[in-house]
Parts: structure tokens; C-alpha cells; sequence
């Protein structure tokens, strides 16, 4: 190969890094800034960890956080994920998927941050529900929690 070649090629090759760092701080920028204006009111989803923190201080065993909690549920989630959270409410046998046992081990296994995220965003055909406020959402975390007892084997 000639010098002139090389030059060129390590020219080109150099470019093409350049333009590759470029795209890659670009896309990454548009993610963090995608994942970052995601918001519910003035909640932003970065406040998991609060909510997670918030959460495992909670008095779970509190009749009236349980009573709220149930309310709530009984308001957004009873249709598709039935009395018990087994997924078998009366809206949810028409979906498709059908809703999660939202009593199951699979899903009590989660994190609590995982559970108010999941209820936060949704994922089809569960709605989001961002638009309940902060506390309602660690409320139906609290909740949820509630319904592994009532799992029947």
C-alpha cells in the first residue's frame, strides 16, 4: 500500500470514530433526557428511591394506610385484576394478555420501587397511572403487598 493510502485510510478511520462518539453522546443524551422529564405532577420517576424509602418505613400493618390502599384499589384495579389480585376481574377475562395475579410470588417478589413504577407507567393494556397522586401510589404498593395473604393454594 502506498503512504498516501494509509494516510488516507487512517484519515477516514479517524472520522468515522469521531462521527461514532458523536452519535453515541447524542443518543445517550436524548435517553437520559427522555428518562428525566418523565414526570407525574411534579413527581419525577427519579423519585423511586424515595418512594422506596417512603414505603419500607410505612406502617404496612396500619388498618387505616390498608383502608386507603383498598379504596383505591377497589377505585383503578378491581375491574381487571380482580378482589383477591388474582387477575380475574370482570374487565380483565377480555384482555389480552390478561392481567397479572398480582398476588402471585412472581410478582410480590418485586421490589416495591419495581410495583409503584409499574404502576406509575403501566404496560399494556394496563393503563398508566401517573396521574394518581405520589402517596396514592405507595398506598396501592401497600396494598398489593396485602394481597399475598390472601392468596388462596
Amino acid at each position: 500500500m502506498s503512504s498516501d493510502f494509509k494516510c488516507r485510510l487512517t484519515s477516514l478511520t479517524i472520522k468515522l470514530v469521531l462521527m461514532f462518539t458523536i452519535f453515541r453522546f447524542i443518543l445517550i443524551s436524548f435517553i437520559l433526557l427522555g428518562v428525566c422529564s418523565f414526570s407525574s405532577n411534579t413527581n419525577s420517576i427519579c423519585c423511586l428511591i424515595q418512594a422506596n424509602d417512603t414505603i419500607a418505613k410505612t406502617n404496612a400493618k396500619s388498618a387505616d394506610v390498608l383502608k386507603k390502599g383498598k379504596a383505591l384499589f377497589e377505585k383503578n384495579c378491581i375491574m381487571c385484576h380482580g378482589a383477591l389480585g388474582h387477575g380475574d376481574g370482570p374487565a380483565g377475562l377480555f384482555l389480552n394478555p390478561r392481567p397479572f395475579d398480582i398476588s402471585s410470588d412472581k410478582v410480590q417478589s418485586q421490589t416495591d420501587s419495581t410495583l409503584f413504577f409499574k404502576i406509575t407507567i403501566g404496560k399494556a393494556p394496563m393503563p398508566p397511572f401517573k396521574t394518581l397522586s405520589f402517596e396514592s401510589r405507595q398506598l396501592l404498593v401497600i396494598y398489593v403487598r396485602s394481597l399475598a395473604k390472601n392468596k388462596t393454594k
